[in-house]
């Protein structure tokens, strides 16, 4: 794993950050059982197993404490290079605006370029009209 190449005379380029989420249907039947489960979810446990078993950067000291030898083995230092591009290139997709097929986007278009030899604008402008649409994007 690298960190994105930079332009401009800057080391790298920022990188999207993304992440997973969990939360508890305040309707559920069986919100203490949820409640537990989030808990657990979220916690240094199950943080060392994500850590571990999913090659998830450690989200608490204590699951990165846990995980230490398993984050020290060559194998595995792609995680410190991971974690060093969220900490120091990272940036979070905004969230007052729908960026719902970003990253499908602009995949897509990549392809288009690469596969098709699709001209690097025009294939742009096609993932731009297709964002633009999926989301409603005001104009």
């Amino acid at each position: 794993m690298l960190l994105w190449p930079g332009e401009n005379g800057k080391a790298h380029s920022p990188g999207m950050t993304a992440g997973w989420a969990v939360a508890m249907w305040a309707k559920g039947k069986n919100l203490p059982a949820a409640a537990k489960w989030v808990e657990f979810l979220t916690g240094p446990e199950a943080d060392a197993i994500w850590v571990q078993k999913a090659g998830q950067l450690p989200a608490t000291p204590e699951g990165r404490a846990a995980s230490a030898e398993f984050l020290n083995r060559p194998e595995n230092q792609y995680l410190s290079v991971a974690a060093e591009g969220v900490a120091k290139y990272g940036w979070l997709v905004p969230t007052d605006i729908s960026a719902n097929g970003f990253r499908q986007a602009l995949n897509k278009a990549a392809q288009e370029v690469l596969t098709n030899g699709t001209a690097p604008e025009a294939a742009l402008k096609a993932a731009e009209q297709t964002f633009n649409r999926t989301n409603r994007v005001r104009q």
